[in-house]
């Protein structure tokens, strides 16, 4: 059941996007994450999303504003790194002179590093991600007008666990996310 789910999502720990599927006698069947849960939804939006489908996504409170989650595309893919950890976030938004978004940066995107690699870290952030990455460029981006609908086809359709939401001159002004997105449905369930 949908509302049963979404409360097992939103008691897990933050950045914890499994939960465990049981059968009647509590044996465990698999997990299920939040990717499966919003394609589930994108893909049934007709019968369980349709009040509040064409709602804007910050009308339902779904853009988390960015607190300093930017840095510029020349700084090497370390000061990235180390800024990315120090912030907390899940991702930063690589900007470029004029402030525009040209890439996302998350902590995926260090998977595979070891020490015969570890100099590509020197490499300017935007070199690094295209070269060793398969991070989108341009990033996956919606605006805080899109609607609810929209944006979960997006995330489901995308694989990322989260994009950028820009304003008219594609400024990274926040961020929505399938926990974001499990969080209000599991809200609105109550």
């Amino acid at each position: 059941k949908l509302p049963e789910a979404l409360r097992k999502f939103t008691a897990q720990p933050v950045n914890r996007h499994r939960a465990l599927v049981v059968n009647q006698t509590i044996v465990p069947r698999g997990y299920m994450t939040e990717k499966n849960c919003i394609s589930w939804l994108a893909s049934n939006i007709q019968n369980y999303g349709h009040m509040f489908a064409s709602a804007n996504i910050t009308g339902l409170g779904l853009v988390q504003p960015s607190k300093d989650q930017t840095i510029k595309y020349q700084v090497s893919a370390a000061e990235a790194f180390h800024k990315l950890a120090e912030s907390g976030q899940q991702s930063l938004a690589i900007v470029g002179d004029d402030g525009t978004i040209l890439a996302s940066l998350s902590v995926t995107d260090i998977v595979g590093l070891t020490d015969a690699t570890f100099h590509r870290l020197r490499k300017p952030v935007m070199d690094y991600l295209q070269e060793h990455t398969k991070s989108k460029i341009p990033p996956v981006v919606c605006r805080a007008t899109d609607s609810f609908e929209l944006v979960l086809l997006r995330l489901s359709v995308a694989g990322v666990a989260q994009f950028w939401v820009v304003d008219e001159g594609l400024h990274p002004v926040g961020t929505v996310s399938q926990s974001d997105v499990i969080q209000m449905l599991e809200m609105k369930s109550k």
